[in-house]
């Protein structure tokens, strides 16, 4: 799974990844509303609006590919 920061993927690649457990974390950044109305189960709501303020940690816990939604 070779993706790079310029990288986009559809739907279907992130499904079939989470189907073969591929390593991942799923970030979503929409607002905390719009999180609790529907999301991909195990995804991580960090808003857009904070994305800036939490990098440094983000930087530091994550070793695996990193998708936005």
């Amino acid at each position: 799974m070779a993706i790079t920061a310029t990288t986009g993927i559809d739907a279907r690649t992130v499904a079939d990844w989470m189907r073969r457990d591929e390593p991942m974390h799923i970030l979503d950044v929409r607002t905390p509303a719009e999180y609790e109305s529907v999301h991909i189960p195990g995804s991580y709501n960090v808003p857009l609006d904070t994305l800036a303020e939490h990098a440094e940690e983000l930087q530091r816990h994550v070793n695996e590919p990193v998708i936005l939604v």
